[in-house]
């Protein structure tokens, strides 16, 4: 986590700002945009402070190292770090892998992760659900900012006298009760099926 180089580890008794700022002035990885080095140190500082939930961070050589941050019997930190390299190319293989075979597939197809937020579709969902969206759909995008996208669109027809907000709960609660297929009906005349 230090670089390799046993002259680079923080020597017993170091603080915790200086270690920190060590892997920075050693150039191992870049400051996030628009905080210097001692913001980011200090929100790390706050991070394991507050024994937070598990942190990846990306090298500049590629590697990705997961931390994590537990509290010790003496009221100190235990801080873990695994190289998760190997694991991450292994999903972005597997992620690839699924998007070719998906291409084969009629059925329009998407992937959301456990947050709910869009990770990958095929040609055929972006023909059937996302053909009129100026937002663009990227990894990451919250499912109440493409529900919102979707439903404000004139692709989709909402049902009398319901609230464009309305709409958009439902659909979330629905995605995350994994409910059964569900019908949705756009301007057009059309009628698409989601399972």
């Amino acid at each position: 986590i230090f670089g390799g180089n046993s002259e680079d580890v923080p020597k017993p008794g170091t603080h915790a700002n200086d270690a920190i700022g060590l892997q920075f002035d050693n150039g191992l990885f870049d400051l996030p945009a628009g905080l210097t080095r001692e913001q980011f140190v200090a929100e790390l500082i706050a991070w394991v402070a507050s024994y937070g939930e598990a942190k990846e961070f990306t090298y500049k050589n590629g590697r990705i190292i997961v931390v994590n941050c537990n509290k010790t019997k003496l009221g100190g930190y235990l801080l873990t770090a695994l190289d998760i390299t190997d694991i991450k190319e292994a999903e972005r293989r597997s992620l690839e892998t699924l998007r070719d075979a998906s291409e084969a597939l009629e059925e329009g197809f998407s992937l959301w992760d456990s947050e709910m937020c869009f990770q990958m579709c095929n040609t055929q969902y972006l023909k059937m659900a996302l053909p009129y969206l100026e937002v663009p759909f990227e990894v990451g995008t919250p499912p109440e900012v493409a529900l919102e996208a979707h439903a404000r669109s004139d692709l989709v027809k909402i049902p009398d006298g319901m609230p464009v907000q309305q709409y958009i709960e439902d659909a979330m609660d629905w995605m995350r009760s994994y409910g059964g297929p569900r019908e949705f009906h756009y301007q057009d005349g059309r009628t698409v099926i989601v399972r």
